[in-house]
C-alpha cells in the first residue's frame, strides 16, 4: 500500500496523538503510525499513578483537557488524584473520540 502524506507521525502515544489533533485542526494531511497508546497499555505497570496533574493534557488547543473530561463525565477532581493509568487511558480514549483521531 502506498500513500502520500504531508506529515508523518511515528508513534501513537501522548505526543503523537497531540500532534495528530493539531494537524487535524490545521487541515494538515497527516498519517499517524501505531496503535493508540499501545506502549502504555502493554508496558506500564498495572495500578501505576502518574506524576502529572490535571493541568497536563493532550490538547494543543486547550479545549479537550483533562479538566473538561472530568466535567463532561461528572468525575470528582479530588477522587481522581493522583491520576491513575486507567484514568489516563480513559481520558485518551475520550480525547481521540472528541478529536476524531
Amino acid at each position: 500500500m502506498t500513500r502520500k502524506t504531508d506529515f508523518l507521525i511515528i508513534g501513537a502515544g501522548p505526543f503523537g496523538i497531540s500532534m495528530s489533533a493539531y494537524c487535524k485542526h490545521n487541515n494538515i494531511d497527516h498519517l499517524i503510525i501505531g496503535k493508540t497508546m499501545d506502549f502504555w497499555k502493554s508496558n506500564m505497570p498495572k495500578g501505576m499513578l502518574l506524576r502529572s496533574g490535571v493541568d497536563w493534557h493532550l490538547d494543543p488547543l486547550n479545549l479537550h483537557t483533562i479538566e473538561k473530561y472530568l466535567e463532561t463525565e461528572n468525575i470528582d477532581l479530588d477522587k481522581s488524584r493522583p491520576l491513575s493509568l486507567n484514568f489516563y487511558l480513559d481520558y485518551v480514549n475520550w480525547f481521540t473520540k472528541q478529536k476524531g483521531i
